[in-house]
């Protein structure tokens, strides 16, 4: 049995310029998944995903939910994708389904 734990999580930015609405005071939010927190920060800080480079880190929220196991790792960040509006509303530029 898997013992790894899984998590959704989102990172806010608020305040800042949402290029797809022109809004100026948007809050800009992108919704992942990872089984290693501290990997997935580095990576988001060091720019190694284009969605989240050039953010202002400082003022960046990190919001988690603690899923436990994988095995609907999937449809939980889908619904956490819905809740925010869909895909075309965040950062994310495409809905990876793989982990």
């Amino acid at each position: 049995m898997d013992k790894t734990k899984y998590y959704i999580y989102c990172l806010e930015f608020p305040d800042e310029y949402n290029e797809k609405t022109g809004n100026r005071d948007a809050t800009l939010r992108y919704i992942g998944k990872t089984n290693d927190l501290k990997r997935r920060w580095r990576e988001h800080r060091k720019g190694n995903s284009s969605a989240t480079r050039q953010r202002d880190w400082d003022k960046c929220r990190f919001i988690l939910e603690d899923i436990g196991n994988k095995d609907n790792i999937k449809e939980l960040e889908q619904k956490w994708i819905d809740y925010y509006g869909g895909v075309s509303q965040l950062l994310n530029r495409n809905n990876a389904r793989s982990l």
